[in-house]
């Protein structure tokens, strides 16, 4: 969650005769501005290294360069285990591109007048708390490969690559007891969901500066 002031609009936002008028002004303006920080948002999440990752399947390199070692998974499919044939990004995509409560909001929270100025205070949610329920480790109870993604996913030591096995969940490998490598999972560099997120509120935060 991210919580914005803006200290001012426009002059002639300001000359504007009634409260209400002052109000609509705001609201378009603020209403356009996360449209398009939105967009730009979805944006950077299709085109995140992990995101097309994961979108690639088993058959995916590992252009996040999140999986070191000579004898490292092949891709984050494999590697997290998702069933062969689903569809993990779908409830990420849901939460992101939803324009409805459950997605990303901005809420106007309180204003205050300081002479001449009018500060507005507004907050930006994302459901980060949502998106991580809905994209469970597969084999890691009560842990979200979303979240874990920004800093250590385990099991990393002990995968070992395997095509056409019938114990393979996602058909490109299996858990091991013991470690096969000595390499540990490197976070993809600038984060993933919160990265964008980050990026998104600047955008809105340059946006009211204007």
């Amino acid at each position: 969650m991210a919580t914005i002031f803006m200290k001012k609009i426009t002059e002639r936002i300001y000359k504007q005769p009634t409260s209400n008028k002052l109000d609509k002004a705001l609201k378009a303006r603020a209403d356009l501005l996360l449209e398009n920080a939105t967009i730009a948002m979805q944006r950077d999440f299709e085109e995140h290294p992990v995101t097309r990752e994961i979108d690639g399947g088993i058959g995916s390199a590992n252009i996040s360069n999140t999986l070191g070692g000579g004898s490292a998974p092949k891709n984050l499919f494999s590697f997290i285990g998702f069933d062969g044939g689903s569809d993990p990004l779908n409830p990420i995509r849901k939460r992101l591109y939803s324009d409805k409560q459950g997605g990303i909001t901005m809420v106007k929270i309180g204003q205050d007048t300081r002479g001449t100025s009018i500060r507005y205070q507004f907050k930006v949610s994302a459901p980060f708390e949502q998106i991580y329920k809905e994209t469970p480790i597969p084999w890691a109870k009560g842990l979200s490969w979303a979240e874990k993604i920004e800093t250590d996913i385990p099991g990393f030591s002990k995968f070992l690559p395997a095509y056409g096995l019938k114990n393979s969940r996602s058909g490109g490998g299996v858990q091991l007891e013991n470690d096969v490598r000595s390499e540990s999972f490197t976070p993809p560099e600038g984060g993933y969901l919160k990265g964008i997120f980050e990026k998104f509120v600047e955008r809105i935060k340059g946006g009211f500066k204007q």
